[in-house]
């Protein structure tokens, strides 16, 4: 294989199984940096900002700066703040607000909504606040699927009531006039 410009790494399963680190990564990562190979990590956490990502990692010896750390927070935030979007409605970890320097909390009437890993956090509450609030001002149409949790009724207690209905995630092509 061609000698690459630089590695990203995945974290969870590749660098580190649960709190403890995969044998040997800590040397093949200083490997890789004295041979003058940029290295860079990725997660698809959205629990943990950046930050207490790279005090994980240095825990295990490996050290990282928060900006050689790829993470879906870490995107979205540029993302917005490339697009000139301030006012977000964030449904993520607490500890990962602070990903989101540039943005004005706005349930209300937020110009973008970003979800995150709430953990137990995700109630239904919290989920028709997320979806049926801004999710609907921001042009986003419902769907309720009755499959998986779905229990009979379900649709009368949505605030503003889903756009549709459909007994099967399989019917949403037709509902959308796609063949």
């Amino acid at each position: 294989m061609d000698r690459p410009g630089g590695v990203l790494l995945d974290l969870d399963g590749t660098i580190y199984e649960a709190d403890r680190v995969v044998p040997g990564a800590p040397e093949a990562v200083a490997r890789l940096r004295r041979a003058g190979l940029a290295v860079a990590f990725c997660t698809n956490t959205t629990r943990m900002p950046r930050r207490a990502l790279g005090e994980r990692l240095a825990a295990l010896r490996i050290p990282a700066v928060p900006g050689e750390i790829v993470t879906a927070p870490a995107a979205a935030a540029a993302w917005l703040r490339a697009e000139g979007i301030r006012r977000v409605a964030l449904y993520v970890a607490e500890a990962t607000l602070e990903e989101f320097p540039d943005c004005t909390l706005d349930d209300a009437a937020p110009e973008a909504v970003v979800l995150g890993d709430l953990a137990a956090g995700w109630t239904f509450a919290v989920l028709n606040r997320a979806f049926a609030g801004p999710g609907r001002a921001t042009g986003l149409r419902a769907v309720l699927v009755r499959s998986g949790r779905y229990r009979v009724g379900d649709e009368a207690t949505v605030t503003p009531a889903p756009d549709a209905v459909v007994d099967s995630v399989a019917r949403l092509p037709a509902l959308f006039g796609v063949e």
